[in-house]
């Protein structure tokens, strides 16, 4: 029988460790032996020095990644409403966004239009495939 498993688990309170000691987290252990005063001090210098198996770091990646999508979106929505209310200003009668009239109010509101669209199409990436 093998001992492959598949395993759920939240990387916030597990972590996956080798079964067999390896060079660097006996390094780690023995160093820690002798600054270590609390057996968890004493766990966490020896976790920190256990390798990330490429499934968990996997999962980090793509959460660090989705994290930066998010920010880079929020990012273009703030440099949209700032040019917003820099150059735009809101119909009273309508209530819409508006850049004045003429070429160079069109080219503001283009401007301003493509970093809202970007910052969709943005979180878009992020998007669930087929709503899973």
């Amino acid at each position: 029988m093998h001992d492959l498993k598949t395993v759920t688990f939240d990387a916030s309170q597990w972590q996956l460790v080798p079964k067999e000691l390896n060079g660097a987290i006996a390094e780690a252990l023995e160093n820690a032996r002798y600054e270590c005063t609390e057996n968890q001090d004493l766990w966490d210098v020896t976790l920190a020095a256990a390798p990330t198996p490429a499934a968990q770091s996997a999962g980090q990646e793509a959460v660090a990644f989705m994290q930066g999508l998010e920010a880079a979106a929020k990012w273009l929505e703030k440099r949209a409403a700032d040019y917003a209310d820099e150059f735009g200003g809101v119909d009273p009668d309508t209530g819409t966004l508006e850049f004045g009239s003429g070429p160079h109010a069109d080219i503001k509101h283009e401007t301003h239009y493509e970093w809202i669209e970007c910052a969709e199409n943005i979180r878009n990436i992020a998007a669930p495939v087929n709503g899973a």
